[in-house]
């Protein structure tokens, strides 16, 4: 009788515990799942996995949105946004980003040949992109390369979309920018040291 009882008694603590970690719904529609109070559509305490067997260029997660002003994806630390990403195409990064560079994940490691030559085939721009609800007063000018240029002569910075769509992949042309700088940069030292040697002939013709 007395465990009987006790389980009545305990049986409320146990119950409401296990409720709160299922999927709550509430009066507004709102589903929390971990919660029993959501405070978005869908709010999830917990860690969030998604496992797919998507395509290439095939969606294993992604948003709609019919307003290029509004955000995709919001990353948010004290209250401050530090990572999104925009409708119209843009990243936002509080501190940067970092790409993968280690020695161990590459190979078929050379040193770039001719960069004066690559650098010289390039054509910087200023350009708008293309936008069907910004003026051009708030739609600002940018500066870079045309796709279509740069595939002529270095193809493997480009990645081609399914729909022909071109990307430039910008961060491979500063290697190149640095080389080029370093062969400019002995070329420089050496008429320095050309001009110093005939300086040092002119003085003695003098004397």
């Amino acid at each position: 009788m007395k465990t009987k009882i006790y389980f009545l008694l305990l049986s409320p603590f146990f119950l409401s515990n296990y409720f709160i970690s299922q999927i709550k719904v509430t009066n507004n529609g709102r589903v929390g799942i971990g919660m029993n109070t959501p405070y978005e559509t869908l709010t999830v305490l917990g860690t969030v996995g998604v496992d797919s067997y998507a395509q290439p260029w095939g969606y294993s997660l992604y948003t709609k949105l019919h307003n290029d002003l509004a955000c995709a994806y919001n990353l948010q630390f004290n209250s401050q946004d530090v990572f999104f990403v925009s409708a119209q195409g843009w990243l936002w990064a509080q501190s940067g980003g970092y790409f993968g560079s280690d020695s161990t994940l590459k190979k078929d490691i050379l040193p770039i040949l001719s960069p004066k030559e690559k650098l010289n085939a390039l054509n910087g721009v200023s350009f708008r992109y293309k936008s069907a609800t910004l003026p051009d007063s708030a739609n600002p000018v940018r500066y870079g390369f045309i796709a279509q240029d740069v595939q002529r002569t270095m193809p493997n910075l480009i990645k081609v979309q399914p729909n022909g769509l071109m990307g430039l992949t910008y961060t491979d042309i500063i290697p190149i920018l640095v080389e080029g700088y370093k062969g400019q940069q002995q070329e420089i030292d050496q008429l320095k040291q050309l001009i110093q040697l005939q300086q040092q002939q002119i003085d003695l013709l003098k004397k």
